[in-house]
């Protein structure tokens, strides 16, 4: 059903969740650092990536997406109908993401399973 790397979704399998969230592409840090051979070259990737820090980019685990990205979004009445795609595809994340093998998510699955039912939201037919 969806593309993993290393035990992650790939941008393919959730398009809006990655839209969603402004990433830098891991791949670039990697590409940097494969130049970075050098003394000189090494201290530029070093800067890069202090740079960012400042910027506020953080490393997200998927957890921590789920924690700091999809949680507070559910809870968000303005993302209810026109956003219904999105959300869709957080909750689907989120399934998926519980059955790994998540340590973080063993210990927290009861909690954030009582923040979803707390802020789901469900347009039914009448």
């Amino acid at each position: 059903m969806g593309y993993m790397i290393d035990g992650d979704y790939v941008p393919e399998t959730f398009p809006r969740l990655h839209a969603s969230l402004r990433i830098v592409s891991p791949a670039l840090l990697s590409a940097a650092a494969t130049l970075g051979t050098s003394n000189r070259e090494s201290a530029e990737v070093d800067n890069v990536i202090k740079m960012l820090y400042r910027a506020g980019v953080q490393r997200l685990s998927t957890h921590q997406i789920v924690k700091k990205h999809i949680l507070p979004s559910l809870y968000s009445e303005k993302n209810g109908e026109r956003y219904r795609d999105l959300m869709t595809e957080y909750v689907a994340f989120l399934m998926f993401h519980w059955q790994s093998s998540c340590p973080d998510c063993q210990l927290e699955k009861e909690q954030i399973i009582n923040e979803v039912r707390v802020s789901a939201f469900c347009q039914c037919d009448s």
